[in-house]
């Protein structure tokens, strides 16, 4: 075999493509270790924003609610105003003043906080922390998206009459008038009159306010 030249194409030394086996050693380790989709963790994810979703709506039914307990308490004081006659009552009555400035300073910062959704935004901000705490452990291995949660998809169940009465094309005071006539509770707070949207809501269709039905949105 001496002095024989070797058959270049022969079987016994093979000819190896080394580009198309690191192509190929690629390809395998990306499908193994590459991100991927993780039905789970998406579930998890979708199932935590349609929980605080539902938290942002007791939110502002407890913002609400704490509103309208607030103006409960000032009316009640009120009504313990009595005649100043005499040193007791005019003490009983400054006491008394004492109490309702007080509730009107709480009124006046929960009516601020609401209008500027301070309590939506609260839940928002733990949802964030939620979220980022179900995807840690999954960063760099899966594929995902955490899905935003937006305050603005929760409807403000207070309303200004005077922003209600521009919505409607309606003077302030025929809005008003409308709803004590209908009994509907008005809150004055700061110097703005407030009242439950479901109530204006209401009153509104029955009446057809201007073609409407319902405060626009």
């Amino acid at each position: 075999m001496n002095g024989q030249k070797k058959d270049e194409h022969s079987i016994a030394s093979p000819k190896a493509d080394f580009n198309m086996g690191f192509l190929a050693s690629y390809v395998a380790a990306k499908s193994v270790l590459g991100p991927k989709k993780n039905p789970t963790l998406d579930a998890a994810l979708a199932s935590n924003l349609n929980w605080h979703i539902g938290q942002m709506r007791l939110a502002e039914m407890e913002s609400l609610s704490k509103i309208k307990d607030l103006a409960d308490k000032r009316k009640e004081k009120a009504q313990k105003i009595a005649p100043p006659n005499g040193m007791m009552a005019k003490f009983k009555n400054w006491l008394t003043n004492l109490k309702i400035n007080r509730l009107e300073k709480q009124l006046l910062r929960s009516k601020q906080a609401h209008f500027q959704r301070e309590h939506l935004k609260a839940v928002a901000q733990r949802y964030s922390m939620a979220a980022n705490g179900i995807a840690a452990d999954h960063v760099g291995w899966y594929e995902f998206t955490i899905p935003p949660i937006d305050i603005g998809s929760v409807i403000n169940e207070l309303v200004e009459v005077q922003d209600a009465s521009r919505a409607l094309g309606l003077d302030q005071q025929r809005l008003r008038a409308l709803l004590i006539e209908h009994g509907a509770p008005i809150y004055c707070i700061g110097g703005a009159f407030i009242a439950e949207r479901s109530t204006v809501d209401k009153i509104i269709g029955q009446n057809a306010v201007n073609g409407f039905n319902k405060l626009p949105s």
